[in-house]
């Protein structure tokens, strides 16, 4: 349901930020004070991957990468100095976490960046936004209490192409 990975060692993120032609913003001193990506149930935010560790045990797995959305499938319209930070998904659509030169967070669909479903001030206003509304709709051991559907923000369920099958509510 949770995983935080752990945070990028000092000088890790300047290649990655080469190569994507990004500037620092306050996504990436999350990556390297906080964590490099986490999973909150369809919640993720992306994470700098080195090469790929299939490695199993304790802390076994990596975050999705963030070259997806920069540097792989950049949604249209997305402004110079924005960046793909993360994703959101519900039982058919998803969406993107784009943050702005300023630290202004947007969901908006994963293909056309001025498709927005929602926009918060900051990392720390969406991440406290979200994680208390998904929760809200989780049971105590953390097994969804409505639609996989209701775990997208009400904004972006729109994007969904097809009806959740009823099976799946729990």
């Amino acid at each position: 349901m949770t995983r935080l990975y752990d945070p990028l060692a000092a000088g890790d993120l300047n290649g990655w930020l080469s190569g994507a032609n990004c500037s620092r913003n306050d996504y990436t001193r999350f990556l390297e004070t906080a964590a490099n990506g986490l999973r909150f149930v369809g919640l993720n935010l992306y994470g700098v991957i080195h090469s790929m560790d299939r490695s199993v045990g304790p802390g076994a797995g990596q975050p999705i990468s963030i070259d997806y959305g920069n540097l792989i499938g950049r949604p249209a319209g997305m402004d110079e100095g924005q960046m793909v930070i993360g994703g959101a998904v519900g039982w058919s659509s998803r969406g993107v976490f784009i943050i702005d030169d300023v630290g202004r967070i947007r969901l908006t669909h994963h293909a056309d960046a001025h498709d927005i479903a929602a926009e918060w001030d900051s990392l720390e206003a969406m991440l406290k936004a979200e994680t208390t509304r998904i929760a809200s709709l989780l049971d105590l051991t953390g097994e969804p209490l409505s639609t996989h559907t209701a775990l997208m923000h009400p904004g972006g369920r729109r994007w969904e192409t097809k009806a959740e099958p009823l099976t799946a509510v729990h």
